[in-house]
Formats: C-alpha cells, structure tokens, sequence
C-alpha cells in the first residue's frame, strides 16, 4: 500500500541522480531507483497530462517543456516574479504559474519565529494533477515543484533556509517513492536540487549524490480527488516551515529531519466542522500573520496566527450576482488583528470570520466586491474592493493568504479564475 493512516515523519535516503522524471531533457535509458532497477522503456510513451505539455517518453522522463501558452499577465503573478523566474517556469512546464491559488508566497519565519528570512515562491508542477496514486513514484523521481528564493546570489540565507537545502535564486524538489523500504519513515522520499540550469531535469540528469532531507505524512483520506494540485508552506509547531505538495492519492511536506510535526491548524477545534476542506492542507492555508515590530514600524514580526478555509461547494459556485460566502477566516482566538494600523485591514475578530463575493455590473464592466461578517451585508457596511482575474480554465476551489510588505492579502478562487481580496 502507498498511503497509511495517520501521519508520521519520513526520512529520505541518498540515491543516484537517474530516473529522473521533470519537464524537460532526457535520462538513462536504465536506472537503479530505492534499490531495484527499472527499463526505462517499461511505461512506453504513456501521456499523463490533458494539456498535452507533458508526457512520459522512453527514456522514463517527460520531454517538451515549455508552455504552449504562457500567459504571461503581469498582474496575475503571485507577487512580482522577475523574468528570469518566469522564463525557468515556462521552461520547466509550470503552464499555471500565473494561478495563485495553485502556489504559494512567504516570507519563511526564522528564528524562533520572531523575524521573517528573504521571500520564496513555491510553485506546483502541474503534472502532478495527473497522478492518481504513488505508483508513478515507484519507479521515477518526480519534479513535484520549484521554490524559488528572492535576492542576491552572494546574499547568505538563515539556517532556517539552508536547512531545506535551498539557496538563492532556482531549486528544484524531487519526490520517490520506495515500495521495497523496510519500514514506513524510509518510504517517501525527497532531495531539493538548486538549479543554475533552465531545466531541472538538466540540473538533475548530473550524477550526484542526494542530501537526506525528510517529509511529513498527512493522509486522512485516500481518494485523489481530496488532495489538489497545489504547493503551501506550512509552519511546524517550532517555526520550522515545511513544504507541502499533492503526491498521487495523498499530501507529502517535505522538511527538516528531527524536527517533530507541523502544528495544528488555526480552525482546529474552533470552527471545523469536518469537511476535507478543513482536513487537507492545501485547500485551506493557515500562518502567523505579519504584524509590525513596533506601531508605525516597517519591520514585521509574525504575529497571531489565522487560517482561511474555502467553502466546500467554492468550486461550483456559478453565480455571484447574489452574495456567495466563499470562505472562512478563523483568528487565534487570543488576538485581535486589523492589519499595519487601525484603520485598514480587514478587521477580524478572533474565531470565525465568514467571508462574502458578489459581482454587479456597472455598464460595460463588472466590479467585484467582498465582505466580512456572519451574514451578508447590508446598505452601508463596509465593503473591500475585489481584483477578479479570469485565466479561462478551471481553478481548484483554494483559498490562501498572500504575502505583501503591509497586510496579508486573500486569494480565493472564483468561477475560472482568482479572485484578490484588497483589506485596503
């Protein structure tokens, strides 16, 4: 079996660099993987994404990188990514990068949670939509995702960076699966491969030895269609962060080793009332929010904790000229939070916070708006101001906190598209 109940922490063991499967480039035509060797042919040419950018060939890794379309919208990045960023996606196949409900940005926490470290984007690798369950890890090393590490290259990272083997600028996270491990923590997986390259599979077609890094198991339940496609940064009970990514018919978060278990959930206890949307990391998002080191400050600390969990029927919502609730936004139940000052924000309260989208149309335009409050708004109630971006293909029914240098913003997805919640 390649899911258990229960979570428990995996270490990854060294292997060879070969088998590797990414967008791009080719590999050995055999492979030694976990111990057992494959024949790279031994799949055939099996296409394993609708989009027809990615397939499995021959050789046992996917060829045609680049995106057949790129979209390339500036405002629909997850926060500014530079052109060198975006061109290594393209590169890579990372067709969705413009979606952020399909990412995530953050500024990770250091130490021991009272600074922030240089911003990082971890972005999913859309083939990974595609696997119905861990068996396509058995044989291959899977490109799960790409993060990617804001400033100079000289620039040395915190410990809380290097620790997950990242540096400065590209790296590439690997995932396989061991079905011949001894015991349950040596199953999973993963090696995290900076990359000077434009192809992953480049960087990771080198013969080199992998860094021992070590996932979280989170499983619950075991149908694909409970895990989406997408890449979050989660907090560890210390501040550690973790990275988590759909792998087949479960949630892997690739860590730290030794470094214990991810903290419970904000809404944990307060307001769940137990769907997969409030079990499964991914579809919620849950953080410690950026609050000024002092009043006034520019300097931000974490401070009190929130999730923001997407209402169950999100994705099939059609319909937004009535008010939709769209999501709930619990605050640790000890704080307040209004944002950089008392004026802008969204105000929340601690508990839950229910959060509303309606669209009107104003003659040629549509304007989008949201509210906060346990019931639709009435005449005179304040209202935020909503940035829709239609992308023309479906969004998983996702919700997630945005990192900026003031607020947090919100993203949640509406009809085939994002939407942006402005607390300003």
């Amino acid at each position: 079996m390649h899911h258990r109940a229960g979570a428990g922490t995996l270490i990854f063991a060294c292997a060879a660099a070969v088998g590797i499967v990414a967008f791009a480039a080719c590999a050995p035509e055999v492979g030694v993987l976990g111990g057992h060797t494959f024949s790279a042919d031994s799949l055939g040419n099996k296409k394993v994404n609708t989009a027809d950018s990615f397939w499995i060939d021959a050789a046992g890794v996917s060829n045609l990188g680049a995106c057949k379309d790129p979209r390339e919208t500036a405002q629909d990045t997850t926060i500014g990514i530079s052109d060198v960023a975006l061109k290594f996606l393209v590169m890579n196949g990372y067709c969705q990068w413009s979606s952020p409900e399909y990412h995530d940005d953050q500024k990770l926490p250091i130490n021991g949670g009272t600074s922030y470290g240089p911003l990082v984007h971890t972005f999913a690798a859309p083939v990974t939509s595609q696997f119905q369950s861990p068996a396509i890890f058995d044989r291959f090393w899977i490109n799960v995702a790409i993060i990617i590490v804001e400033g100079a290259a000289t620039d040395p990272l915190p410990k809380e960076y290097t620790d997950l083997k990242l540096q400065r600028g590209f790296n590439c996270l690997f995932l396989h699966f061991d079905p011949n491990a001894n015991s349950y923590k040596k199953e999973w997986r993963a090696v995290m491969l900076p990359s000077d390259k434009l192809e992953c599979a480049e960087q990771a077609s080198m013969n080199r030895q992998f860094d021992q890094i070590l996932t979280i198991g989170d499983h619950g339940p075991t149908s694909p269609s409970d895990y989406p496609a997408v890449s979050r940064f989660i907090e560890g009970k210390g501040h550690e962060t973790f990275i988590g990514v759909r792998c087949g018919n479960v949630w892997c978060m690739v860590g730290v080793a030794d470094r214990g278990d991810v903290r419970a959930a904000t809404h944990d206890g307060m307001t769940n009332p137990g769907g997969k949307n409030w079990k499964v990391k991914g579809w919620f998002d849950d953080q410690h929010l950026a609050v000024p080191a002092t009043p006034g400050s520019s300097t931000l600390i974490p401070g009190p904790s929130a999730s923001i969990v997407p209402a169950e029927n999100l994705a099939s919502i059609t319909d937004y000229s009535l008010w939709q609730h769209v999501a709930t936004v619990t605050l640790d139940g000890n704080a307040d939070y209004s944002g950089s000052t008392t004026t802008t924000g969204y105000s929340l309260h601690p508990g839950a916070n229910q959060l509303w989208l309606h669209s009107r149309t104003l003659g040629s335009t549509v304007k989008w708006e949201a509210y906060i409050g346990n019931a639709p708004p009435t005449p005179g109630e304040r209202l935020f101001s909503v940035r829709m971006t239609g992308h023309g293909y479906f969004i998983p029914g996702t919700a997630r906190w945005r990192w900026t240098p003031g607020d947090e913003h919100l993203w949640v997805a509406c009809l085939m598209g994002c939407c942006l919640v402005d607390p300003n």
